[in-house]
């Protein structure tokens, strides 16, 4: 991320307490991250409409330090922080159990993350009308088989080198070698299941057929995706003479929407990540008007572990090679808030071919 384009010390409310955490110093408000088209905006605990407990944030903060403060109290990670994603994430507030508390509506996005080498890795993210997002699953996912494969296991594991972000887990290791055909194939699997449970059961299943494969019919109620998102460092290469956007389009009942992330520079999404797991009050009882922006369900393990480990070395925006194991998870959540989803009225969408909205 780049210096600064604007910073101020001046409270959006009356007072001075946005900076009696920090006297003296300089906190922003706006960042200018590398893609000019976008403006990153800090939302201060104190700034909180609803009066959050300041004075609780106060305590909070006693004995930590200012890197600490910044992140906790002005959402700020400067550049000689290492991004621990763990200082903000908190399992009670940050980690579904129940399905009741995943709003029946809302907006579905799929994002890809592709490979050669690597199974390629996936999110399914929900949007809900008050603008929060929830990552009810991933793929693939440790404890949900796939079939002929079995369980998957861990994406990442804690490492016995002493590495930050972990050591590869098994599900890293599969040799899948699939078709763009087949992943396709798996999605719409992986939108049934969601949409098992998602869905109110006056949707009816509708059975998908392929013309050379009987054996990969399928019949369910599959959740309505508004688009999917491509890592588009991956996806543009062209393979065969075709990309992975011609080939995912070419396929037997295609997903909708296909468009690439946006930008490559993945380490302004962190700030994103940032602002979404703490634009909320944790002293104050969660409630409608005291959510975290960003939560994830408990059978998600790539991402809790991702959330609770990843870091950057000082005075690094990126992490090394060797040292990505759990970089996966982080960059789907990264491509999620750089493409800035939004809620979209399921009333206003149609049934369109295969079986999606």
């Amino acid at each position: 991320m780049t210096d600064p384009a604007i910073t101020s010390n001046t409270p959006r409310l009356s007072g001075s307490h946005a900076l009696e955490l920090l006297p003296g110093k300089t906190v922003p408000r706006f960042k200018q991250p590398k893609k000019q088209t976008r403006l990153i905006s800090y939302f201060h605990t104190y700034d909180n409409p609803f009066k959050g407990n300041w004075p609780g944030m106060v305590a909070d903060c006693v004995g930590k330090t200012e890197d600490e403060i910044r992140i906790l109290a002005y959402g700020d990670v400067s550049k000689n922080w290492s991004t621990q994603f763990g200082s903000l994430f908190r399992d009670e507030h940050h980690v579904l159990t129940d399905r009741k508390h995943i709003p029946r509506k809302g907006t579905w996005r799929l994002i890809i993350d592709p490979a050669r080498a690597r199974p390629w890795f996936m999110g399914f993210e929900l949007t809900t009308p008050d603008k929060r997002r929830i990552m009810p699953r991933h793929w693939p996912q440790e404890g949900s088989p796939i079939p002929g494969i079995g369980d998957p296991g861990p994406w990442a594991v804690t490492s016995r080198t002493g590495k930050k972000n972990g050591d590869r887990g098994a599900a890293q290791d599969l040799a899948l070698k699939w078709t763009t055909a087949q992943y396709n194939r798996e999605i719409w699997r992986v939108r049934m299941e969601l949409g098992a449970w998602w869905l109110p059961e006056t949707v009816a299943p509708v059975t998908l057929t392929w013309k050379d494969r009987p054996d990969w019919a399928l019949t369910g109620r599959p959740i309505p995706l508004h688009e999917v998102i491509l890592d588009c460092r991956f996806a543009r290469t062209v393979i065969n003479s075709k990309d992975l956007f011609e080939e995912l389009e070419e396929c037997e009942h295609p997903q909708p929407n296909l468009i690439p992330s946006e930008g490559a520079d993945l380490e302004d999404g962190d700030q994103l990540i940032i602002n979404a797991l703490g634009s909320y009050n944790a002293q104050e009882p969660l409630g409608p008007m005291n959510t975290p922006g960003l939560q994830i369900w408990h059978e998600c393990e790539a991402y809790l572990f991702m959330l609770r480990n990843f870091s950057l070395d000082p005075f690094r925006e990126n992490t090394k090679a060797t040292d990505e194991a759990c970089k996966d998870p982080r960059d789907i959540l990264a491509m999620a808030a750089l493409n800035a989803p939004t809620y979209v009225d399921q009333g206003r969408q149609g049934w369109r071919g295969g079986g999606s909205f």
